[in-house]
């Protein structure tokens, strides 16, 4: 097929001992997908472009795995971007093995510890766009060890004196990008241990208190939907894991922030989750409505009329 014909180059260079080879492959096999996939999307694609699909994944798939092996390299991160566009394209169409995102998130993790924090980064962020195009895939388990590990780890070194200039922003971009990762990976198809639950609620309200804006969003982002998929009639014992007076904690830290408005819009995110559940909350953990309502306060008082006019209307709904 033209498809085949089209391949045949580029896979053969996957495996060229010239790294700039293997990442102009890498660059043609993308390209070869995007287009693919437009036209599978496209009402005039039809069957045609559904077999090529499909031959796209058999063929390449297996070799930009095999690409995707050893050690890092100048350019790896590029073919783990290709690979991860072909295994998604392929993934929404209904092509390539049923186990190909299981596989290809193993190797993405296995990766990620690996490299200087660039790469680290550009791993992590291709993993996030794995888990954003297959939402069905449930990887938490694994991924929360690692996302976990960059954030508390780095949250400790990114202040050490004896870095490199460049060290400390891409420490922070990295931890941004795995908090990111987190919230992409929380599970749609069953609920979170208490165990998996409580380790995401202490790591994610130390780096809301402590860290810099964008770390502060997204940690906000993820506590609000940790809450939001956790907290239900019948699993107590999850809601007292979570340890709701800590993040409650933290959301008042990030409320009482006085110059990023993204900031103070995460925490009220967060608080109306909490709110939205409170009568549950505390005839688990005790009274908390003081606190949250103290809170509201606060950014019912906001200077950006966005924030609290938002916050009012959260109070007008709890009283």
């Amino acid at each position: 097929s033209h498809v085949e014909e089209l391949l045949a180059l580029p896979l053969a260079f996957l495996a060229d001992d010239s790294w700039p080879r293997r990442v102009q492959s890498a660059a043609a096999i993308a390209d070869l997908a995007r287009v693919l996939e437009r036209a599978a999307r496209a009402q005039a694609g039809g069957d045609k472009a559904a077999a090529a699909l499909a031959v796209l994944a058999d063929r390449a798939l297996p070799e930009l795995v095999r690409a995707a092996q050893g050690r890092v390299w100048p350019g790896k991160a590029q073919v783990l971007e290709c690979l991860v566009l072909v295994c998604t394209t392929a993934a929404n169409a209904k092509h390539g093995a049923a186990d190909m995102p299981r596989v290809v998130s193993e190797l993405l993790l296995r990766e990620i510890p690996r490299g200087d924090l660039a790469y680290r980064r550009s791993v992590v962020t291709h993993f996030c766009a794995l888990v954003e195009a297959v939402p069905a895939l449930d990887v938490y388990a694994e991924a929360s060890a690692v996302m976990l590990d960059i954030i508390a780890h780095g949250m400790s070194s990114a202040g050490d004196v004896d870095e490199e200039p460049l060290h400390r922003p891409l420490q922070l971009l990295l931890i941004a990008a795995a908090v990111r990762a987190l919230l992409l990976a929380l599970p749609q198809s069953r609920v979170l241990s208490e165990e998996e639950a409580a380790a995401a609620a202490r790591v994610l309200c130390g780096v809301a208190r402590d860290g810099v804006w964008n770390i502060r969003v997204a940690s906000l982002e993820c506590l609000q939907a940790l809450v939001s998929s956790c907290v239900e009639p019948g699993r107590d014992g999850l809601v007292r894991a979570l340890g709701v007076p800590g993040i409650l904690d933290a959301i008042g830290v990030c409320a009482a922030e006085g110059k990023y408005v993204a900031v103070r819009t995460a925490a009220l995110g967060a608080l109306e989750a909490v709110l939205g559940s409170l009568p549950l909350i505390e005839r688990v953990v005790g009274p908390l409505g003081t606190v949250a309502r103290g809170i509201l306060d606060l950014l019912a008082n906001d200077p950006v009329p966005s924030i609290a006019d938002r916050a009012k209307d959260a109070k007008a709904k709890s009283d």
